[in-house]
């Protein structure tokens, strides 16, 4: 299976766009209408073309996806949503992590694991469970797999298990939309070392530390706040023993191995003495009576007014840690293939992204460089 944008050029000389589809052995065309004039003064308009192709083709990828691998009708439960993800999550064609993640998402967010009927999701449904996600993944991340979902729902239709698409009755105002070429906020060494430095009265101290055990370790909030003492652990690593955390990511289940730096020892070491089995005991306490979002509002408060204190002008979040260590790596020579195993990215162009940070960061030092007035002999 494949859906790829080629190009066909037009005697008028513009470019068309189209799809070139490969499906069970059958090859198909999709012309989208979507011409490029491809000058210098057309270049804004052809960019937001070429973004709405490869919208139209991630559609075509999703419908194929779902089509290909769900059966409704082999199956007495045939009307049963965790059964047709059992069918994408059992397809090897497909990138089943994607859909374990979104059944392990629905059955948390219904409580349900037997059985959740097609007919029981409506719009408010949906709306539910978009709120949801965003308690718990980042916004586009919720966006691709609400795309998903309703790629499942559409083929549901089709089978006749479902008469409409309740994704259809959404109005457009609440539906997710995608942050595209958004600015992800990191820190440099130097504005951590302020921040360790500026003293912000009302802040928990516990806030601090995780923040900072995040800057060098790498860690979600969702899997930092719970961290318990049992997660870390002893590994030989030729010949010499080092510690690491060992943990189940929450967005992806996947087990990982995370090698911890010198700085996130040392505030392990600061939290020894707790007398708790969870390593951020304060925090994973607040979360257990409050939820983990009510506490993350409260954190992501007092990181900005810390970040203000200490003459930083950037909008500093909880994720902004996870940013920074990424890019701290990239700039103090780790590959990118190490990076994007230490983040626990199950696709390496997911950690690319950071490229163009630490691109983005040399054209800026080079542009403060001083000309010098050179006088021709």
């Amino acid at each position: 299976m494949g859906v790829v944008i080629r190009e066909k050029n037009m005697n008028d000389g513009s470019v068309s766009l189209y799809l070139d589809i490969y499906h069970q052995g059958k090859r198909k065309y999709e012309f989208l209408n979507i011409h490029l004039s491809n000058n210098r003064k057309s270049a804004k308009d052809d960019k937001a073309k070429r973004k709405l192709a490869e919208k139209i083709k991630i559609k075509r990828e999703n419908d194929l996806l779902v089509q290909n691998s769900v059966s409704f009708k082999k199956k007495t439960g045939q009307d049963n949503v965790l059964i047709a993800l059992d069918d994408l999550i059992n397809d090897k064609t497909n990138n089943n992590i994607r859909w374990k993640s979104i059944k392990s998402h629905i059955v948390n967010y219904t409580g349900q694991e037997s059985k959740i009927s097609f007919g029981s999701i409506d719009e408010k449904w949906i709306i539910g469970f978009q709120s949801y996600l965003l308690t718990k993944i980042s916004n586009n991340t919720a966006f691709n797999y609400l795309s998903l979902l309703n790629s499942l729902l559409k083929n549901a239709c089709k089978e006749k298990v479902l008469k409409n698409n309740p994704y259809d009755f959404v109005p457009k105002k609440a539906r997710l939309k995608k942050n595209r070429d958004k600015q992800r906020v990191f820190l440099l060494l130097n504005e951590i070392e302020k921040l360790a430095k500026t003293e912000c009265p009302k802040m928990p101290e516990e806030f601090r530390q995780i923040f900072i055990f995040c800057c060098f370790s790498g860690l979600r909030w969702s899997d930092a706040h719970c961290l318990r003492w049992d997660n870390i652990i002893s590994i030989n690593n030729n010949g010499k023993e080092e510690k690491a955390i060992r943990f189940r990511q929450e967005k992806t289940e996947n087990v990982q191995y995370l090698p911890l730096s010198k700085q996130a020892l040392e505030i392990l070491n600061q939290k020894r003495n707790n007398n708790s089995e969870h390593v951020f005991s304060e925090i994973n306490s607040k979360s257990e009576k409050n939820g983990e979002n009510v506490v993350l509002k409260t954190v992501n408060r007092h990181l900005f007014i810390w970040a203000k204190r200490a003459g930083i002008n950037k909008h500093v979040t909880f994720h902004a840690s996870r940013h920074t260590f990424a890019t701290l790596a990239l700039t103090y020579g780790a590959g990118l293939y190490t990076i994007s195993k230490l983040l626990g990215h199950q696709n390496i162009m997911t950690t690319t992204i950071y490229t163009k940070v630490i691109d983005d960061m040399k054209s800026n030092a080079m542009a403060t460089l001083p000309k010098l007035k050179i006088e021709n002999n």
